[in-house]
């Protein structure tokens, strides 16, 4: 089973931002296509359209026969939407019958895939979350592209992040890694951040260790391949800070920053996110 989550339009809000919004409609047809070539069943999770131009494009959904599911989205301050993201994921998850499938994964709405993903996707460990990809020398990082795993595992996976609306770290990524891990280990997340700023190189240990028996990753080509807005992404984010599942390198004092750096860095991109809203 897939998931495609995502707006009808996205705008972005970093490497590959459309002013204008991307129209994702032929992004999904072409993903849905893929998914019924390969006997796939799918379900695409979007919001209640707003606008003039939404509600034409759901009405391309209806009369190109696309399995969607409007959902209202959440009366809350999610000024990055991670926690829209994870909630229409739980409430798709929860409108299939979950149960039904040995696996269960999510793609977004303004990306393409291909059956060599979805290939790489069915012979993952399903003991497993299977994610896009993590970062060189940044404990915590976690890729949301793509999400797979046991309907177990992702369910349990989309209650750490959508079961409390709170900001634990100030970047997306790390914020989903920080939540997974409390979830799993039981730490507490005043304790996990005293870590993280004070004792980084003890909580970097301790998230590796728990990513090597709890994580997988992309393979770095299957990466290379996603369509993102029309673009390879590739061509928009390079692919050497990252961590796939056939990389030997974890750590490099090419890309480091201390973590205390880097959570300011995220609290000033979102106070620019929160200004440009307003």
């Amino acid at each position: 089973m897939c998931i495609i989550q995502g707006p009808l339009i996205t705008y972005g809000q970093g490497p590959n931002n459309h002013k204008g919004g991307f129209n994702i409609f032929d992004s999904l047809l072409k993903n849905v296509m893929i998914l019924k070539s390969e006997q796939i069943e799918y379900v695409y999770v979007t919001w209640e359209p707003k606008n003039f131009e939404e509600k034409e494009l759901e009405k391309k959904l209806l009369l190109n026969k696309i399995n969607f599911h409007a959902i209202t989205p959440p009366d809350c301050l999610d000024i990055d939407h991670r926690f829209k993201h994870h909630y229409s994921l739980l409430h798709a998850l929860n409108y299939v019958e979950k149960d039904n499938y040995d696996l269960i994964f999510k793609i977004r709405s303004d990306q393409v895939i291909n059956v060599e993903i979805i290939n790489d996707l069915k012979s993952s460990d399903p003991n497993k979350l299977f994610v896009s990809e993590l970062m060189i020398n940044n404990p915590f990082y976690v890729g949301d592209f793509i999400y797979a795993a046991t309907p177990i595992i992702f369910y349990d996976f989309l209650n750490s992040q959508a079961k409390n609306n709170y900001l634990l770290h100030s970047v997306i990524a790390n914020d989903i890694g920080m939540k997974y891990f409390i979830s799993k280990s039981k730490r507490s997340k005043f304790f996990l951040l005293i870590l993280y700023f004070f004792l980084p190189k003890r909580a970097s240990k301790m998230w590796w260790a728990f990513a090597e028996k709890n994580i997988q990753m992309l393979k770095e080509s299957k990466w290379n391949d996603i369509q993102w807005r029309g673009r390879e992404i590739r061509s928009i984010i390079n692919s050497n800070k990252f961590i796939f599942s056939d990389s030997l390198l974890f750590e490099s004092d090419e890309f480091k920053m201390s973590n205390l750096n880097y959570y300011f860095n995220g609290i000033v991109s979102l106070l620019r996110k929160l200004v440009r809203q307003w």
